[in-house]
């Protein structure tokens, strides 16, 4: 009966792993993607400077997708969307790699910043699920942000 148990946690846990690995925009990263919308956005957003662009890019996510946690599993399919110009024709729920994914790009796509200026971290959240947020660095200044939980700050 022990057996059992472990074996059916061991094939759990190397579902979730083998999830994590392949799942878009958690190892292997999606390229920065243009388009007229997204460059339309990102002239929108842009402010006099990075860290003004990033708070303008922060409050345009958080207002176009929402985070109802019970979507996370409803819309599990939506985790592997990576077309940023269709995601961002219309207001919907994403996931916290995708919204992570559509920030980044429409950061880049403003010329203020590259993809370098941005690293993207993980943690498990309480109920055992992956969860991801972008961490920028502006001039020796890093700031979380996190669109899903919906958290702007600055960091050590």
């Amino acid at each position: 009966m022990i057996i059992e148990i472990i074996s059916v946690i061991l094939v759990l846990i190397l579902i979730w792993v083998l999830g994590f690995l392949f799942m878009p925009n958690h190892v292997f990263m999606t390229k920065i993607q243009t388009s007229s919308l997204i460059k339309k956005i990102a002239r929108q957003i842009k402010g006099k400077n990075k860290e003004e662009t990033l708070k303008n890019a922060y409050f345009y996510v958080i207002n176009h997708f929402s985070n109802e946690k019970y979507l996370l599993v409803l819309n599990f399919w939506k985790i592997s969307y990576m077309n940023v110009d269709k995601l961002l024709r219309k207001k919907q729920f994403v996931h916290c790699t995708v919204q992570n994914n559509v920030l980044i790009n429409i950061l880049v796509n403003t010329g203020l910043f590259k993809e370098s200026d941005f690293k993207r971290k993980w943690t498990i959240t309480n109920f055992g699920a992956i969860h991801q947020y972008v961490v920028a660095d502006i001039k020796g200044k890093k700031i979380k942000i996190d669109t899903f939980i919906r958290i702007f700050k600055e960091i050590n």
